[in-house]
């Protein structure tokens, strides 16, 4: 029997924690594919105002914001797809076909989060830096 079975005794209070996981599983799920159109705007806003309106001087801080917006992009697919197949287990856990390991679902919710926690961050930091070039960019055409 599994550790994370025996160590709650009791499968009623096991199925409303794989129930919890999966719910928070599903809503950063959505987050992140909410994030593949938000990409999609930074990348025109870049792209199709700040490179046209911006001074040569900036166009290699452009350049690595780019850079920086497609390494964020291929994280969230891949972000996306462990998402998904930790929804199957979750699935499979909440309807008792799951055949795997227990301890490997829950040890994948707490690595996914942390790497969850990290892309949230390296998003924030990302939006900053684009709102400081654009700010620069709108100043230089006063």
């Amino acid at each position: 029997m599994d550790h994370f079975t025996d160590h709650k005794g009791n499968s009623e209070l096991v199925g409303q924690i794989w129930e919890k996981i999966y719910i928070n599983t599903e809503q950063w799920q959505a987050e992140v594919e909410f994030l593949k159109d938000e990409f999609g705007f930074l990348h025109n806003l870049i792209g199709g105002y700040i490179v046209w309106l911006g001074k040569e001087e900036i166009m290699p801080q452009i350049q690595t914001l780019v850079q920086r917006l497609n390494d964020i992009q291929r994280v969230r697919a891949e972000l996306n797809q462990k998402l998904t197949k930790q929804m199957v287990s979750l699935e499979e856990l909440l309807n008792k076909s799951f055949e795997g390991s227990q301890e490997d679902v829950k040890n994948e919710d707490v690595a996914l989060n942390k790497l969850l926690k990290d892309f949230t961050s390296d998003i924030r930091s990302l939006k900053k830096e684009i709102h400081t070039v654009t700010k620069m960019v709108v100043n230089s055409k006063k």
